[in-house]
């Protein structure tokens, strides 16, 4: 959050730009926890909830104001709304057991329901390149001139 400036044109640090994510997360949760119904993007969001988060906002870090309107905090919103909606959405999005307790689906099984068939996840890319370099490896060490990579002309 390099955008976000103190009064003496300083970047915030990495710690209170944690706390700027923490203040606007816990601000969602306050509204949801209410019984508000909260939209899937930031931009969906009604005027009046838009008021009270920079009114939040500017309570707790009035330089997060030292902009044209509002836009360093409508940034901060855009920015990890998203992200924070739809971590909610899949805790919330759990079954009720047996015993009458709600159990959170697993997040690798809801991961891979999103992923299209054919897709490839960023951890399975990154194993698949792995054992192909160890492969790799191991067939250049122990048969190092049977590599056609590497006979001699």
């Amino acid at each position: 959050m390099l955008y976000i400036e103190k009064e003496d044109g300083q970047s915030v640090d990495g710690d209170i730009a944690a706390e700027i994510r923490q203040t606007v997360w816990t601000f969602w949760v306050e509204l949801e926890d209410a019984g508000i119904v909260l939209p899937e993007t930031w931009g969906q969001i009604g005027e009046q909830r838009r008021r009270e988060y920079l009114r939040k906002m500017a309570e707790v870090y009035p330089y997060i104001r030292l902009c044209h309107q509002d836009w360093k905090a409508n940034q901060v919103a855009t920015a990890f709304y998203l992200k924070w909606y739809k971590d909610r959405s899949n805790k919330i999005d759990s079954k009720v057991g047996s015993d009458g307790k709600r159990s959170c689906k697993d997040s690798t099984t809801t991961m891979q329901k999103r992923l299209k068939p054919g897709v490839v996840s960023g951890i399975q890319f990154y194993s698949l390149i792995i054992s192909l370099t160890f492969v790799t490896f191991l067939r250049l060490t122990l048969h190092p001139l049977s590599s056609p990579h590497l006979t001699q002309s």
